[in-house]
C-alpha cells in the first residue's frame, strides 16, 4: 500500500505506512540537510502501542550513491522509538528503511521516501 505522507513547507515530515501487521508512523524533524531526529511510533491494529524486540533504521540517498547509513532505534516509551542526530547531510529524497523484530521469528521491514530540504 502506498504511504500516506504529510509534508509541510517547513518543519517535520510525517509518514504513515503498514509494517507487517503493525502501523508505522515515522517523523523526521526538521527534515532539513544536517542533523535530524527520527521518531518511530509502532501501533497494533487496535491502536495500542506495539512492543518489538529490536528496531533498526537505515537511510540511503540513491541519487547521490550515499548509504546505507545505519542506526539502532532507542526505546523511549511503549511503541515509541527514536534515533537522535541522524546526519542526512544532503537535500534530496532519502529512502529510510525500518526493520522491526518481534519475538524470535517475526521480522518486518518497509521503506519510506522522505524529502529532505536545504538546511
Amino acid at each position: 500500500a502506498p504511504a500516506k505522507a504529510f509534508v509541510a513547507p517547513t518543519g517535520p515530515v510525517a509518514v504513515e505506512k503498514p509494517l507487517g501487521p503493525l502501523d508505522l508512523n515515522l517523523v523526521v524533524d526538521p527534515a532539513k540537510a544536517g542533523r535530524n531526529a527520527i521518531h518511530l511510533y509502532l501501533l497494533k491494529s487496535n491502536g495500542q502501542p506495539a512492543t518489538v524486540a529490536e528496531t533498526n533504521l537505515s537511510a540511503s540517498l540513491p541519487s547521490r550513491g550515499i548509504g546505507p547509513l545505519r542506526w539502532k532505534a532507542q526505546l523511549l516509551a511503549p511503541g515509541h522509538y527514536a534515533v537522535y542526530g541522524a546526519h542526512l547531510a544532503i537535500p534530496g529524497d532519502w529512502q529510510l528503511r525500518v526493520d522491526a523484530r518481534q519475538g524470535q521469528f517475526a521480522a518486518y521491514d518497509t521503506t519510506v521516501s522522505i524529502p529532505v530540504r536545504e538546511g
